[in-house]
């Protein structure tokens, strides 16, 4: 019972000893004036030397070589925005929330390229040391973060293409020569993406073309002294490469672009498969459609816009597979008796719904008449039918009436939507898109000079 008792029995010091622990630290602890002034000054500079450092390293300079970034594997997708100039800004546009982002504010931009998952952004901007000069550079849209892709040097870099899975990008180079003041023709190049200079490789050359000195009447001095090569697009496989070289027209006209179609190891494209299959009949002779322009799909698949060589002037769409084996006549004038109805067509865009369905954007043209814009569905086998093109639906038509009524660039951004840009009038252009489901057209912007866009 006396231990019991003891037990439960309270200690009265120990009591008294967390009491005063208690109140001790139920004391509010109080600053001086000036040492709360002091935490709040050095908060302040801590959180402003951190800003700065970021904004130095990340956003306004560009950033030295890194690893190259991690390819990816390309996916059948078509690109959801649009990215634009106006004036000073790059604009990235969503056509889905209509939002408008300014991704850059360069005085000097010449060209640029949107990567397929629009995660990144390829430009040349006007350098100095010469006239002339251009060097270009990647940035991160996700990061902010900016790679320079050259080095100052006699070099003189632009019309950069980002490849499909961002690892490298393709850009033209033209060396200056400082004691004549003069540029060479061009070079086609690669580089990896990290801006690796030990990385950068020559792929394709200017054709050397006879005469150009001493030729007066053919071509002026501005065409003599441009580029004689350049970048259309490339594959969604990143391996072929859509670019054109300029040489002596048939007319006497000046200097054309040709297109070509290789390789990045140098291969031509085309098979000789598709040589033999590529071909037509007029005046009993046998004849090879010259290939202007091709579409590529994930596969390997592809659809080529053709015309039939000087003065016979006739048109073809045709769609092969990866083996390059001739699957389907889109459009043939020869066998759809196009001048019958007096009628030219020509493909701006193809994109692929499933291995059947194709939703195809080409403009028809009656001579003396009205150039329309047309859009359709089309099953694989279908044609496009000239007997009921007057009765169609079309989302452009430039008036043959009306001076500086011209309609450009035209895309299908993806199976509902198409992008565009009409001229207005005398320097006045705007970019529109139409909604397929709809047949409503918006505009985008407007400006004063032709608005230059990607996809």
């Amino acid at each position: 019972m006396d231990q019991q008792n003891q037990i439960n029995q309270p200690n009265n010091s120990q009591e008294k000893k967390q009491d005063f622990q208690s109140d001790k630290f139920k004391k509010k602890i109080i600053l001086p004036t000036w040492a709360i002034v002091l935490i709040i000054v050095l908060a302040v500079v801590i959180v402003g030397l951190t800003g700065y450092i970021v904004y130095q390293n990340f956003v306004s300079k560009p950033v030295e070589p890194s690893e190259p970034l991690t390819p990816k594997e390309p996916v059948e997708e078509i690109s959801a925005k649009v990215l634009y100039k106006k004036g000073t800004n790059l604009i990235l546009f969503d056509p889905e929330s209509k939002e408008k982002t300014i991704v850059l504010s360069p005085t000097e931009l010449m060209d640029f390229d949107l990567s397929n998952d629009e995660k990144f952004v390829v430009y040349s901007l006007r350098e100095t040391g010469f006239e002339g000069n251009f060097d270009i550079y990647l940035k991160n849209l996700e990061t902010g973060k900016i790679t320079r892709l050259g080095q100052k040097n006699n070099i003189a870099s632009f019309n950069p293409k980002i490849l499909p899975d961002n690892s490298k990008v393709l850009y033209v180079r033209r060396e200056y020569d400082s004691l004549t003041g003069k540029f060479s023709d061009g070079e086609i190049w690669i580089i990896n993406s990290n801006g690796n200079i030990e990385s950068s490789k020559k792929l394709f050359i200017a054709d050397k073309i006879e005469g150009l000195e001493i030729e007066e009447y053919c071509a002026s001095e501005e065409e003599k002294r441009s580029v004689k090569i350049g970048i259309y697009d490339i594959s969604p496989d990143g391996k072929t490469l859509a670019y054109w070289k300029k040489n002596w027209s048939d007319e006497c006209s000046g200097l054309w672009q040709y297109p070509y179609f290789s390789n990045l190891d140098g291969r031509d494209f085309f098979s000789e498969k598709f040589e033999q299959q590529n071909t037509f009949i007029f005046d009993t002779k046998q004849f090879y459609w010259e290939v202007h322009e091709i579409f590529w799909f994930n596969d390997g698949s592809f659809v080529v816009g053709q015309s039939a060589p000087i003065p016979i002037a006739h048109e073809a769409i045709y769609y092969y597979d990866k083996n390059q084996n001739k699957k389907w006549e889109i459009f043939d004038s020869f066998k759809q008796k196009a001048r019958e109805y007096d009628t030219q067509v020509f493909i701006n865009d193809i994109i692929r719904k499933d291995s059947n369905h194709f939703v195809v954007a080409y403009g028809a043209y009656k001579r003396l008449k009205d150039k329309k814009y047309f859009v359709e569905e089309l099953i694989l086998g279908d044609k496009i039918d000239l007997a009921n093109l007057d009765s169609k639906r079309y989302f452009a038509i430039e008036k043959d009436s009306i001076q500086n009524d011209n309609i450009f660039g035209v895309k299908l951004l993806d199976e509902d939507t198409i992008i565009y840009q009409k001229q207005l009038g005398e320097n006045k252009f705007g970019l529109y898109f139409y909604d397929i489901q709809s047949g409503l057209e918006k505009k985008i912007d407007e400006s004063n000079i032709r608005i230059n866009f990607e996809m």
